[in-house]
């Protein structure tokens, strides 16, 4: 395991070991690059190419993080529409207790907001979480 320490007196002091180097942020990773400038040997100078390398990674990879995110949005988005006219149950908090409500009810209609992808059930709008179940339609 490669472990990274902060340096010098104007970062800050913390640990990024490989094993955890996936959850470093932006903000860190501009931190070591300018610890790493600020206390190069001018006689040994790092490879500016390798940096910028590193810089591209970096972007690269929120990108695709960034990506990852909006096709889980839209996918969940997706799967609320295709939930319309089917009948489900909800499972949330109950008001009274510290138990749970289930509600049973048809689907009328699908939205996004804040909280993510919602659905209406009998005039109340659940997130997608709370959807425990799709029942088989009746046979009339």
């Amino acid at each position: 395991m490669s472990t990274v320490n902060g340096v010098g007196s104007g970062s800050s002091a913390g640990t990024v070991s490989s094993s955890n180097v996936g959850d470093l942020t932006q903000s860190q990773f501009y931190q070591i690059i300018v610890a790493q400038l600020e206390n190069q040997d001018p006689d040994n100078a790092a490879d500016t190419n390798q940096m910028v390398q590193s810089m591209m990674s970096l972007a690269n990879y929120q990108a695709t993080q960034t990506a990852g995110q909006d096709t889980t949005t839209m996918k969940n988005y997706l799967t609320a529409t295709t939930l319309v006219g089917q009948d489900v149950n909800i499972t949330v908090p109950a008001t009274t207790d510290a138990g749970t409500q289930s509600v049973t009810g048809v689907v009328t209609q699908a939205g996004f907001g804040n909280s993510g992808a919602s659905v209406t059930v009998n005039g109340t709008a659940y997130t997608l979480d709370d959807v425990t179940a799709v029942n088989a339609p009746s046979s009339n």
